[in-house]
């Protein structure tokens, strides 16, 4: 998603943090850039531990991709990296 330039919205209304506040106050709306950060470190370590997991177990992995959300203009391999 943040490869591919994808939107990510987070909420910003000052009315849904008051009531979010109201229905429990240890609720916390993140920003747009905390939800970012928080997803780029999931990614790398998922990804290395999937990888440690192949590395370790796996004698053969056959992989599939949907190809129909790729634009004609996006570099497909970019997307793999």
């Amino acid at each position: 998603m943040l490869l591919t330039n994808q939107p990510l919205a987070a909420v910003t209304n000052e009315t849904y943090r008051e009531k979010m506040a109201e229905f429990d106050p240890s609720f916390v709306v993140l920003g747009e850039q905390k939800i970012k950060t928080m997803i780029v470190k999931s990614c790398k370590y998922n990804q290395q531990n999937l990888q440690n997991l192949l590395t370790e177990t796996a004698e053969n992995v056959s992989l599939t991709m949907d190809l129909c959300l790729v634009k004609p203009s996006m570099d497909i391999w970019e997307l793999l990296r």
